[in-house]
């Protein structure tokens, strides 16, 4: 009996509640083929070891060790996919190798036959498309033992082997096909009995008591309104819940059956009651209700959330009852926020690019239509100021530029040995008409042999923004741009005697995003793009970036940087 009893466990190892049938009976049906396998091997393993044959007895032995004791393990912890795949690709290499060891060994005893009824079980334990898979390397590996057989034995290669490989392959074709058909008409047979099943459990359920039924109809109800992402209730014309699903047990700290049988003032808090007090009214009288509100629920939890009171009416019309559920909203609102901001970004940045590029346009205009009646001199000054504006709106535009191509597709790095002095002269060699024209003085006190790890392209349009902001705020003061060795980075600081900036305006210019720009002390525009990339470009190069300033006394910009090893 105790025997009996082990082999009905091991044979249901992996079976489980919330399986199909044809689940469960494919984790059995392996279980009872790997039990078999196990007994056909170790009563082989006795008998090839009296008859001296250990290199079968090696091969049944691998075969309990390596095949049948993992399958039953595999499905007993859950892994019965896996199982399958393991017990099929495993049996394939131990009836393969069997074979061929017989073979090899002029030993006509056929054991590379178990292959064509190993390929029925294939068709029973897969579907498409590894059933195909399993079914086709089966085959082909007893068409590869039968052709290396003939060879080793010294058999022609005649009209007698085509006709064998013609019957093989015939054979495999109708194990395919009737064993295909048999499957799907058990199947077939497995839904019909599933749903006979389903009737004869929903009749027996219609003849117990009344009390019992409701706790067994409560039961399959909340098994699966639990699994709905909603807050989700019936409260009966009382105002007493009838069921609730167990988002109200998270949000409100109490069990599902304490909830069940209050009233819903008893739960719901003052500010929710006052909020839904007139919704649940309107829905008494018979009529539809919705809500979309911000709401924070006694646990703490806060979110987005819209909800709707729906009446229950009997067979007269009369409201017997109401079901209410609630959806958590938060991610479209998040959405609706974000692509908000982004339809600001791009009016920002349309009106960016159309008022930077009117005014170089009207002063090449302006110039054209009075080219004709200046002074050469004359014409030397303004070409001078139209070249300034459009330096500007390059500049401008570069960023801009970088600024989308980050949005779209990211940044690309091109990482070498950068000398940051000759990046910094660059820079501003760029800007001596701007420093000369606000008379501000720039001292440069880099090191001139301190290289550092970037992307030379991004860095001198870092350097660039950075520069420009401190000269765009800056008048008759002092630029100063110095740099020294941390461990294991370069600190690059440009600081300025400029109007500084306050904390809370250094904090909003450091968060990746578009900023309000401010007007310089020269009525210089700007985009507020710059730092935003400032802060990208440095984070991908392993850079970051600090501002310290407060207002009426300058801004020191340290940009750190990956030291050249």
């Amino acid at each position: 009996m105790e025997v009996k009893q082990s082999l009905f466990h091991l044979a249901n190892l992996g079976i489980k509640e919330g399986q199909t049938i044809v689940q469960q009976r494919r984790i059995r049906l392996l279980n009872v083929i790997t039990l078999i396998s196990l007994g056909l091997s170790l009563f082989f393993l006795i008998i090839d070891f009296f008859l001296g044959v250990y290199y079968q007895a090696f091969m049944n032995l691998g075969a309990i060790v390596f095949v049948a004791i993992p399958v039953l393990y595999l499905n007993h912890i859950g892994k019965n996919s896996f199982a399958r795949i393991y017990f099929l690709a495993m049996s394939l290499c131990f009836i393969n190798s069997a074979s061929y060891v017989t073979i090899s060994q002029l030993r006509d005893t056929d054991t590379e036959n178990i292959l064509i009824g190993f390929s029925a079980l294939i068709i029973v334990l897969y579907d498409n498309p590894k059933k195909q898979i399993f079914f086709s390397i089966t085959a082909l590996s007893l068409i590869a033992l039968k052709t290396i057989k003939h060879e080793v034995m010294g058999w022609a290669f005649d009209g007698d082997f085509a006709l064998l490989l013609i019957n093989l392959l015939a054979s495999f074709i109708c194990i395919y096909i009737f064993t295909g058909a048999f499957k799907s008409d058990l199947l077939a047979t497995l839904e019909v009995l599933q749903s006979y099943n389903q009737q004869l459990e929903k009749q027996q359920e219609e003849n117990s008591k009344q009390k019992e039924a409701l706790t067994a109809n409560k039961h399959l109800l909340r098994s699966m309104i639990d699994h709905v992402p909603l807050f989700l209730a019936m409260v009966d014309h009382e105002g007493k819940y009838l069921i609730v699903n167990a988002r109200y047990e998270h949000a409100f700290g109490l069990p599902v059956d304490e909830i069940e049988g209050k009233h819903y003032k008893e739960l719901l808090p003052n500010h929710l009651l006052e909020v839904h007090q007139p919704l649940i009214e309107k829905c008494m009288q018979g009529e539809d209700a919705e809500f979309s509100e911000f709401n924070t629920l006694p646990s703490g939890e806060s979110f987005y959330a819209f909800g709707k009171y729906k009446p229950v009416k009997d067979q007269h019309g009369k409201v017997t009852a109401f079901v209410v559920y609630v959806a958590d909203i938060t991610q479209l609102k998040n959405a609706e926020h974000e692509l908000k901001q982004m339809n600001t970004t791009k009016n920002k940045l349309l009106s960016i690019v159309s008022h930077d590029l009117k005014s170089p346009i009207r002063s090449l205009q302006g110039l054209l239509s009075i080219a004709h009646s200046i002074s050469p001199d004359e014409f030397q000054q303004i070409t001078g100021k139209i070249e300034k504006q459009v330096r500007a709106v390059s500049f401008t535009m570069d960023n801009l530029l970088s600024w989308v191509k980050s949005q779209l597709e990211g940044f690309k790095l091109n990482i070498s040995n950068v000398n940051i002095s000759d990046i910094v002269t660059n820079c501003t060699d760029l800007y001596t008409e701007d420093i000369d024209a606000k008379g501000i003085r720039l001292i440069n006190n880099l090191d001139t042999t301190v290289k550092v790890k970037a992307d030379p392209d991004h860095l001198k349009l870092i350097i660039r923004n950075i520069l420009s902001n401190s000269i765009k705020f800056t008048s008759g003061g002092t630029i100063t741009i110095s740099s020294r060795r941390l461990d294991g980075e370069m600190e690059i600081v440009i600081e300025d005697t400029g109007i500084g900036m306050s904390k809370e305006k250094i904090k909003e210019l450091l968060l990746p995003h578009l900023h309000t720009s401010e007007q310089g002390t020269g009525g210089e525009q700007g985009t507020g793009l710059g730092l935003a990339l400032c802060v990208d470009m440095l984070a991908l190069i392993g850079g970051r970036l600090d501002i310290i300033s407060s207002a009426g006394n300058g801004t020191s910009v340290h940009i750190y940087l990956p030291e050249d090893e």
